[in-house]
């Protein structure tokens, strides 16, 4: 069984593995997460779904799938940007 990352973890370990600033990557969730995609440096990044208490995203490095995963939409909240 996989162990199961808090997504602030999991979003840390990608802006450190593709040199990318973490309040760039945020930024660029949240953008994805309004307008479907988005891109932050050599990631592209696609919502693809949004359920209730979470939105879905994909995550290629240019053509290829590196990760999908969910994240709470209490993490990319405007009250979260604030605290």
């Amino acid at each position: 069984m996989r162990n199961k990352v808090l997504g602030g973890e999991y979003l840390a370990f990608l802006s450190i593995k593709y040199e990318v600033a973490p309040g760039k990557l945020f930024y660029a969730l949240t953008s994805a997460r309004e307008n479907q995609k988005s891109r932050c440096g050599k990631l592209s990044i696609e919502c693809r779904g949004k359920t209730q208490d979470k939105d879905i995203f994909l995550i290629m490095n240019d053509s290829r799938v590196f990760a999908q995963f969910p994240i709470p939409k209490e993490f990319l909240s405007d009250e979260a940007i604030q605290s």
